[in-house]
């Protein structure tokens, strides 16, 4: 599995996942090095590399996620029994929370295969 930082989210999550507004997830999108983060009920990241709290200026996605929980109906898991969210951070600040357990439609099968390398 390997190393990874530890999160905890004050901002809501996405109302169908507000069972997991108190737990506890893994993500590897950061330093992975087995620190604790919380996503602020303003949106700020903060982390905890010693024993006080310091706000974290990232930019970009976050993801982290965690076993579901037992009740969660299966359309709303991930594969494996996983819930996964997505938090998009501009300049140390929260945007959005999103639940990563949708489909997403990414075009005709012929873009999928594209070679990067054939003009190489």
């Amino acid at each position: 599995m390997g190393m990874f930082d530890s999160i905890k989210v004050r901002m809501p999550l996405p109302a169908e996942y507000a069972a997991y507004q108190h737990d506890v997830f893994q993500t590897k999108d950061l330093y992975c090095r087995m620190d604790c983060y919380v996503i602020l009920a303003d949106g700020r990241l903060a982390h905890r590399p010693l024993q006080r709290w310091i706000v974290d200026y990232h930019h970009g996605p976050v993801c982290f996620y965690r076993q579901a929980h037992s009740t969660l109906p299966p359309e709303l898991r991930q594969g494996h029994g996983m819930v996964e969210f997505t938090a998009w951070f501009r300049r140390g600040q929260c945007v959005e929370i999103l639940a990563m357990n949708e489909v997403v439609d990414i075009g005709p099968d012929d873009e999928l295969a594209w070679d990067p390398w054939e003009d190489a």
